[in-house]
Parts: structure tokens; sequence; C-alpha cells
């Protein structure tokens, strides 16, 4: 019954995001008394936009299912719209790889670039020593490059899957 396509269910009905049950009920009766099929028959619009307002209504009444679409319908909002755009990019009949969605990432948490490769590479942050040698720092050098390097290969290795499963 329901569609992965966002619907404004507040537009839909005519009411603010504020409004009570008592508003959200009166506006539905109000809509489906328009809309009813009885009262249209045989007019498709009308029985398109009476479901419509029904499916509005079923989760705006409902406290749970109200809270949750208010909560998530941002994100299905945001989601639509990114489905749509890779939906036209799709069309040409070339093969492209997959691209990594920085979109939903909040680099924001990080105080810097090192913090963000240090997560990524699951590092954890270690107290610097002013003692360390510059041997052992080297060491350390080469460890990274080989974690890092590892860590290419499997996503290398993970893309190269990808691209045969599409096939």
């Amino acid at each position: 019954m329901f569609s992965n396509e966002f619907k404004d269910y507040y537009a839909i009905l005519g009411v603010n995001q504020t409004a009570n049950n008592s508003e959200i009920k009166q506006k539905f009766r109000q809509l489906a008394l328009k809309y009813h099929p009885d009262r249209n028959q045989g007019n498709k619009a009308a029985e398109s936009k009476f479901k419509e307002i029904s499916e509005a209504y079923e989760v705006l009444a409902d406290v749970d299912k109200r809270k949750k679409y208010d909560y998530f319908g941002q994100y299905q909002q945001s989601n639509s719209k990114t489905k749509d755009t890779a939906a036209q990019s799709s069309t040409s009949k070339t093969t492209t790889s997959p691209k990594a969605d920085f979109n939903s990432t909040d680099f924001s948490q990080y105080g810097n670039f090192d913090e963000f490769i240090d997560e990524l590479l699951g590092r954890f942050p270690s107290p610097s020593s002013s003692t360390s040698s510059s041997s052992s720092s080297q060491l350390n050098l080469v460890s990274v490059i080989f974690k890092i390097l590892a860590r290419l290969t499997h996503l290398h290795l993970f893309l190269l899957m990808m691209k045969l499963a599409s096939i």
C-alpha cells in the first residue's frame, strides 16, 4: 500500500506539523467527503486523491507512526531525491563503477584530517612521546603504509566483486 517515494502527509491533508489529532481528523473528514469514491463515481483522480489522504491520515492519526514519520521523513525525502538523481544519471548506457556517498558522512566530528584517517584505518590515537627515536617513527610509518595498502587491496577486491556481480 505504501510506496517508497516520500510524500508530505501534512501537505496532503493541508495541516501544519504542529496540528493536533482533532485538527488532523477534522481535515481528513472534510477531504474524505470531498473525494470519496461514492460521491465521485468513475473519477479516477478523486479515487486516487482519496487513497492518498487516507494513507496520510493513517500515519498522522497514529501517535507512534507519526513520531516515526516526523523523525525519519526528512531522511526518506533526501533519500528519494538521491534515488531520483541516480535514476536520471543511470539512463546512459555506459557502465560506471560505484561511487562513494559522502553526503551522509558528518565530517564535523573530526578535529582534523589525521583524526579522520585514524578512524578510517581503525587506529586509535596514541599519546605522543617526545622520546621516540627516528627508527621507531620510521617503523610506525612503514606499518601505517602497509595498513593503508591492505585496506586499499580489500577495497579494490570489493569493488571488483561488485562489478562482477552487476554483469
